[in-house]
Protein backbone atom coordinates (compact mmCIF):
# COMPACT_ATOMS: atom_id res chain seq x y z
CA UNK A 1 0.00 0.00 0.00
CA UNK A 2 0.86 3.35 -0.80
CA UNK A 3 1.06 6.07 1.86
CA UNK A 4 -2.13 8.42 0.89
CA UNK A 5 -4.31 4.82 0.64
CA UNK A 6 -2.75 3.96 4.13
CA UNK A 7 -3.53 7.98 5.32
CA UNK A 8 -6.91 7.40 4.48
CA UNK A 9 -7.66 3.84 6.35
CA UNK A 10 -6.12 5.21 9.01
CA UNK A 11 -9.19 8.27 9.03
CA UNK A 12 -11.97 5.73 8.00
CA UNK A 13 -10.76 3.63 10.99
CA UNK A 14 -10.80 6.62 13.10
CA UNK A 15 -13.83 7.81 11.85
CA UNK A 16 -15.59 4.05 12.83
CA UNK A 17 -13.90 4.24 15.97
CA UNK A 18 -15.74 7.51 17.21
CA UNK A 19 -18.42 6.26 15.90
CA UNK A 20 -19.02 3.34 17.49
CA UNK A 21 -17.94 5.27 20.61
CA UNK A 22 -20.74 7.52 20.27
CA UNK A 23 -23.48 5.04 20.26
CA UNK A 24 -21.50 2.68 22.76
CA UNK A 25 -21.19 6.20 25.62
CA UNK A 26 -24.95 7.36 24.31
CA UNK A 27 -23.49 10.75 22.88
CA UNK A 28 -26.10 10.55 20.10
CA UNK A 29 -29.50 8.82 20.38
CA UNK A 30 -29.35 5.91 17.97
CA UNK A 31 -32.61 7.11 16.39
CA UNK A 32 -31.26 10.88 15.62
CA UNK A 33 -27.77 9.53 15.01
CA UNK A 34 -28.81 8.46 11.02
CA UNK A 35 -30.48 11.74 10.78
CA UNK A 36 -27.34 13.76 12.15
CA UNK A 37 -25.13 11.94 9.48
CA UNK A 38 -27.55 12.56 6.60
CA UNK A 39 -27.31 15.89 7.34
CA UNK A 40 -23.59 16.43 7.51
CA UNK A 41 -23.37 14.48 4.17
CA UNK A 42 -25.65 17.18 2.65
CA UNK A 43 -23.48 19.96 4.00
CA UNK A 44 -20.26 18.51 2.66
CA UNK A 45 -21.70 17.94 -0.26
CA UNK A 46 -23.19 21.14 -0.99
CA UNK A 47 -20.30 23.07 0.32
CA UNK A 48 -18.22 20.51 -2.05
CA UNK A 49 -19.78 21.87 -4.96
CA UNK A 50 -20.21 25.62 -3.80
CA UNK A 51 -16.72 25.21 -3.86
CA UNK A 52 -15.70 24.03 -7.31
CA UNK A 53 -18.11 26.49 -8.71
CA UNK A 54 -16.14 29.34 -6.76
CA UNK A 55 -13.01 27.48 -7.78
CA UNK A 56 -13.81 27.24 -11.74
CA UNK A 57 -14.87 31.01 -11.59
CA UNK A 58 -11.86 32.08 -10.03
CA UNK A 59 -10.03 29.97 -12.64
CA UNK A 60 -11.45 31.60 -15.66
CA UNK A 61 -11.15 35.03 -14.10
CA UNK A 62 -7.65 34.49 -13.94
CA UNK A 63 -7.02 32.76 -17.72
CA UNK A 64 -9.18 35.71 -18.91
CA UNK A 65 -6.74 38.28 -16.85
CA UNK A 66 -3.51 36.48 -18.17
CA UNK A 67 -4.76 36.33 -21.46
CA UNK A 68 -5.31 40.26 -21.34
CA UNK A 69 -1.63 40.40 -20.02
CA UNK A 70 -0.21 38.74 -23.32
CA UNK A 71 -2.05 40.63 -25.78
CA UNK A 72 -1.31 43.64 -24.41
CA UNK A 73 2.48 42.79 -24.23
CA UNK A 74 2.29 41.83 -28.00
CA UNK A 75 0.22 45.05 -28.96
CA UNK A 76 3.25 47.13 -27.42
CA UNK A 77 5.82 45.20 -29.26
CA UNK A 78 3.76 45.38 -32.16
CA UNK A 79 3.42 49.32 -31.92
CA UNK A 80 6.93 50.00 -30.81
CA UNK A 81 8.39 47.93 -33.89
CA UNK A 82 5.97 49.80 -36.14
CA UNK A 83 7.37 53.20 -35.01
CA UNK A 84 11.00 51.57 -35.10
CA UNK A 85 10.04 51.05 -38.78
CA UNK A 86 8.50 54.44 -39.15
CA UNK A 87 11.16 55.99 -38.24
CA UNK A 88 13.62 54.25 -40.24
CA UNK A 89 11.53 55.56 -43.47
CA UNK A 90 11.48 58.96 -41.89
CA UNK A 91 14.61 58.91 -41.27
CA UNK A 92 15.56 57.43 -44.65
CA UNK A 93 13.30 60.34 -46.28
CA UNK A 94 11.58 58.01 -48.98
CA UNK A 95 9.78 54.80 -49.06
CA UNK A 96 12.18 52.61 -51.57
CA UNK A 97 9.86 50.30 -54.07
CA UNK A 98 12.77 48.08 -55.91
CA UNK A 99 12.00 46.64 -59.29
CA UNK A 100 11.14 43.33 -59.04
CA UNK A 101 13.72 40.37 -58.41
CA UNK A 102 15.95 43.28 -56.97
CA UNK A 103 18.21 42.46 -53.60
CA UNK A 104 17.44 45.57 -52.41
CA UNK A 105 14.49 45.51 -49.63
CA UNK A 106 10.93 46.82 -50.99
CA UNK A 107 9.88 49.20 -47.18
CA UNK A 108 6.74 49.31 -49.21
CA UNK A 109 5.85 45.56 -48.62
CA UNK A 110 7.29 46.10 -45.45
CA UNK A 111 4.97 48.57 -44.43
CA UNK A 112 1.91 46.51 -45.62
CA UNK A 113 3.06 43.60 -43.49
CA UNK A 114 3.52 45.90 -40.49
CA UNK A 115 -0.15 47.88 -41.11
CA UNK A 116 -1.38 44.30 -41.08
CA UNK A 117 0.45 43.61 -37.97
CA UNK A 118 -1.11 46.39 -36.47
CA UNK A 119 -4.60 45.87 -38.36
CA UNK A 120 -4.75 41.89 -36.49
CA UNK A 121 -4.06 43.36 -32.70
CA UNK A 122 -5.69 47.08 -32.84
CA UNK A 123 -9.37 48.02 -33.03
CA UNK A 124 -11.04 48.50 -36.16
CA UNK A 125 -11.75 52.08 -35.68
CA UNK A 126 -8.00 52.53 -34.10
CA UNK A 127 -6.68 51.04 -37.64
CA UNK A 128 -8.72 53.31 -39.55
CA UNK A 129 -7.17 56.06 -37.77
CA UNK A 130 -3.65 55.15 -38.02
CA UNK A 131 -3.93 53.95 -41.47
CA UNK A 132 -5.17 57.64 -42.12
CA UNK A 133 -2.00 59.31 -39.90
CA UNK A 134 0.07 56.83 -41.92
CA UNK A 135 -0.95 58.21 -45.24
CA UNK A 136 -0.58 61.85 -44.36
CA UNK A 137 2.52 61.38 -43.31
CA UNK A 138 3.80 59.45 -46.02
CA UNK A 139 1.86 62.45 -48.53
CA UNK A 140 4.08 64.80 -46.49
CA UNK A 141 7.23 63.05 -46.69
CA UNK A 142 6.77 62.78 -50.80
CA UNK A 143 6.02 66.34 -50.67
CA UNK A 144 9.61 66.72 -48.84
CA UNK A 145 11.60 67.51 -51.80
CA UNK A 146 9.48 70.90 -52.96
CA UNK A 147 9.92 72.11 -49.81
CA UNK A 148 13.17 74.37 -49.52
CA UNK A 149 15.19 75.96 -46.56
CA UNK A 150 11.99 78.52 -45.63
CA UNK A 151 9.54 75.56 -45.88
CA UNK A 152 11.26 73.44 -43.53
CA UNK A 153 9.43 74.60 -40.69
CA UNK A 154 6.38 74.17 -42.00
CA UNK A 155 7.12 70.29 -42.92
CA UNK A 156 8.68 69.58 -39.34
CA UNK A 157 6.23 71.16 -38.03
CA UNK A 158 2.85 69.16 -39.64
CA UNK A 159 5.29 65.85 -39.81
CA UNK A 160 5.41 66.59 -35.54
CA UNK A 161 1.44 66.98 -35.55
CA UNK A 162 0.95 64.01 -37.60
CA UNK A 163 2.97 61.74 -35.36
CA UNK A 164 1.65 63.19 -32.32
CA UNK A 165 -1.51 62.26 -33.35
CA UNK A 166 -0.49 58.85 -34.26
CA UNK A 167 0.69 58.44 -30.49
CA UNK A 168 -2.88 59.43 -29.54
CA UNK A 169 -4.68 56.93 -31.35
CA UNK A 170 -1.80 54.47 -30.47
CA UNK A 171 -2.18 55.15 -27.21
CA UNK A 172 -6.02 55.10 -26.85
CA UNK A 173 -6.12 51.41 -28.38
CA UNK A 174 -2.96 50.30 -26.05
CA UNK A 175 -4.57 52.37 -22.52
CA UNK A 176 -8.05 52.36 -23.49
CA UNK A 177 -7.57 56.22 -23.47
CA UNK A 178 -10.73 57.40 -24.37
CA UNK A 179 -10.29 61.09 -23.89
CA UNK A 180 -10.08 63.56 -27.54
CA UNK A 181 -7.05 64.88 -28.28
CA UNK A 182 -7.43 68.53 -29.12
CA UNK A 183 -6.01 69.68 -32.10
CA UNK A 184 -4.59 73.01 -30.60
CA UNK A 185 -2.63 71.26 -27.74
CA UNK A 186 -1.12 69.23 -30.65
CA UNK A 187 -0.76 71.91 -32.32
CA UNK A 188 1.29 74.11 -29.50
CA UNK A 189 3.51 71.01 -28.59
CA UNK A 190 4.26 70.68 -32.32
CA UNK A 191 5.02 74.57 -32.52
CA UNK A 192 6.64 74.37 -29.42
CA UNK A 193 8.95 71.39 -30.53
CA UNK A 194 9.82 72.67 -34.08
CA UNK A 195 10.82 76.31 -32.68
CA UNK A 196 13.75 74.74 -30.63
CA UNK A 197 14.59 72.56 -33.61
CA UNK A 198 15.00 75.14 -36.22
CA UNK A 199 16.54 77.99 -34.36
CA UNK A 200 18.94 80.17 -36.95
Amino acid sequence: MNRTSTWQYWVLLFAILVLAASILFQIFDLDTLFNRLYGSLIGVVLTAIVTVFLLQGQTQSQEKREKSIKIFEKKQAIYHDFLVYLNSILQDGKLTIPERGSVERNEYIDLIFQISYLKLHAKEENTQGIISQIEKILDLLSTESTYNKDMDRSFYLRLTEELLQLMHIMRKDLYGDNTTENSIHVNEIAQNLTKYALKK
